[in-house]
């Protein structure tokens, strides 16, 4: 889930308008089973963006997650 503060629907307060927060659940899924250009490509977007500390975890684990798979094409 991610979260966009005071991004979201505007409303009326007592001190004034104000906007509340914008939150967006994100649903994906990676295949069972990834190429080693895949896991190669994957190695790459972990180093280059920058991620909060919440989620170096889960770009560890889906890394771990497609190196003990093998595909044959």
């Amino acid at each position: 889930m991610l979260r966009l503060a005071r991004k979201g629907i505007q409303r009326k307060t007592q001190y004034g308008m104000n906007y509340g927060d914008y939150l967006i659940i994100i649903h994906y899924a990676i295949p069972d089973k990834l190429t080693e250009e895949e896991k190669e490509l994957l190695t790459t977007l972990k180093d280059t963006m920058k991620q909060p500390k919440s989620q170096e975890k889960l770009f560890q684990q889906l890394i771990e997650d497609a190196k003990k798979h093998k595909v044959d094409y």
